[in-house]
């Protein structure tokens, strides 16, 4: 499954990357099929797997989508400090010497 979505994101990126302003001679994607890749972009990107959904930003950016990913990965962020605060609090709760004491 990893392989086939990495295979897709490098197509989508090979595609998506043709448009960059520093190709000669970029080419222009349909309407429809540019829409179709930005949605499976952004599926990968909300993916809870770390390298596709990189991959699929460096795409959009690359693309031109650089403030929405700016958006997704600064929430994504935020997320990560909230839940590693909740877990630093349990485990210091979970210390090998403090779950002793309140059990006795």
């Amino acid at each position: 499954m990893r392989r086939m979505i990495r295979g897709i994101l490098s197509l989508l990126l090979a595609f998506l990357g043709a448009g960059i302003s520093f190709a000669e001679n970029p080419i222009q994607l349909e309407p429809a099929i540019e829409a179709k890749c930005l949605e499976i972009l952004r599926s990968a990107l909300r993916s809870e797997e770390f390298w596709p959904s990189m991959h699929a930003a460096e795409a959009m950016t690359l693309a031109g989508h650089g403030e929405e990913i700016r958006e997704t990965l600064e929430s994504r962020l935020e997320a990560k400090k909230t839940i590693n605060t909740a877990v630093d609090w349990r485990e210091s709760w979970s210390a090998p010497g403090t779950a002793r004491r309140w059990r006795s």
